[in-house]
């Protein structure tokens, strides 16, 4: 019996997580994908994109994402 309580607390444990993650705008697929209709995913790819607008690097930076563009073009 202890064993079949255990399985459904951890059966429950992981709905809980998935719902976390769910509820941040995130996946469960063995990585943690974000989903871009998410409204926090557009605030987080802006902030980032500011972060890489003000870094001292930001020529190298983006010269070097369009050299991974080009790759796949």
């Amino acid at each position: 019996m202890a064993i079949y309580s255990n399985a459904l607390l951890s059966l429950r444990h992981r709905r809980e997580q998935f719902s976390r993650m769910f509820s941040r705008g995130s996946t469960p697929n063995g990585a943690v994908l974000r989903n871009p209709s998410h409204p926090s995913f557009a605030a987080e790819a802006r902030r980032q994109s500011m972060l890489i607008a003000q870094s001292p690097q930001e020529a190298e930076d983006v010269a070097f994402v369009d050299s991974l563009n080009e790759r796949i073009d």
